[in-house]
């Protein structure tokens, strides 16, 4: 009757042991679950031994039973738990670590606890047991080593946070970049050491130097070309991106300004203003593209001759258009070389 109790995946298990029990005089210990006649699963911890006769042959076998339901189901939810916080873990290329010696004492065998992921994105072995801090400073490329020394002085003294980037070069030769968090641990208002994640950053890191690389040739690109590039809402008079050459082409720091759409447009000539609005209201008004010619006063006192074509984006509000501005001042100057030369041609061509 009790055997039947137990549940039918373990029976076969539960049998054996106590087989084994029984042939060698061992004593049984064995976890199995049992199933109650209204269905329900209970977790049983078994102990039991082996009487014997004089000759030694097994008569009688006893033991205690006990109830370890709760401690199994806890256990399951802790793998459970163990598992999603492993799985999050890897998929966001994070892992957790923690000391209750950093910042208390110093030393280059330092006890600090990593999980799985941090062994991954050092290449470390976890088999080899935990890394040191020297093993994780050797990890550290050499260009970026020098800062480290100051921020564990700071963790060590101060107990305050830190957020660092650097590369590190892993054991197979590959460099990635790691962003390593930390945070102090305060208990009752006694400092207890640190916690932190470690962050592989390298996808991020690479992208981030390609785009500043991009800017770079734009940016040069755009000062070879004397074209600036703009974002603006023209009826809200909203600046949106006004890149360096932009600014540089009105004279202008914008970074030391809170409007600049005004200050740009403050420097447009009186003479020049009243027929550039009325050009962009109209274009405003039909939603359509503009290409304008003016000129600009700049701070300085020099004038110059600037080319302003905008693209409006019909998905957009209205007002919102990006295009360039462009310095047309020589070309400009060229024409008016030349206008009392094609205008001497002009009149020698009707005689």
């Amino acid at each position: 009757m009790i055997f039947e109790r137990i549940h039918p995946d373990d029976r076969e298990r539960v049998a054996q042991e106590a087989e084994e029990t029984v042939r060698n005089g061992t004593h049984a210990k064995a976890e199995h679950r049992i199933v109650l006649p209204d269905g329900e699963v209970r977790y049983i911890l078994g102990l039991g031994t082996v009487k014997r006769d004089a000759s030694g042959k097994a008569y009688e076998m006893f033991g205690t039973g006990q109830d370890i339901t709760e401690r199994k189901l806890a256990e399951h939810s802790l793998r459970r738990s163990q598992f999603y916080l492993s799985e999050g873990e890897r998929l966001a290329h994070m892992g957790s670590w923690a000391s209750s010696d950093l910042g208390i004492r110093w030393s280059d065998e330092l006890d600090i606890y990593s999980s799985d992921e941090v062994y991954k994105i050092f290449g470390f072995d976890s088999t080899k047991g935990a890394p040191n801090l020297q093993q994780f400073f050797a990890a550290i490329h050499p260009q970026d080593r020098d800062r480290l020394p100051e921020a564990m002085k700071q963790l060590h003294e101060q107990h305050c946070g830190c957020d660092i980037t650097s590369r590190i070069i892993r054991p197979d030769g590959e460099i990635r970049y790691v962003r390593c968090v930390g945070i102090p641990v305060v208990e009752d208002e006694v400092f207890r050491g640190y916690h932190g994640t470690t962050i592989d950053v390298t996808e991020h890191e690479l992208l981030t130097l390609e785009l500043r690389r991009e800017q770079a040739y734009l940016a040069e690109a755009q000062r070879l070309a004397h074209a600036g590039s703009w974002a603006s809402n023209l009826v809200t008079r909203q600046v949106f991106h006004s890149s360096e050459e932009n600014n540089r082409l009105y004279g202008f720091d914008v970074s030391q300004y809170t409007n600049p759409f005004d200050l740009h447009y403050s420097t447009i000539l009186a003479e020049d203003e009243p027929a550039l609005r009325a050009k962009l209201e109209n274009a405003i008004r039909a939603g359509e593209d503009f290409d304008l010619e003016y000129r600009i006063r700049r701070a300085d006192g020099a004038i110059r001759f600037l080319r302003g074509i905008g693209h409006h984006n019909p998905g957009q509000d209205l007002g919102e258009y990006f295009g360039i501005t462009i310095d047309i001042t020589d070309r400009k100057l060229v024409e008016q070389e030349r206008e009392p030369f094609r205008m001497l041609y002009s009149k020698t061509t009707h005689i």
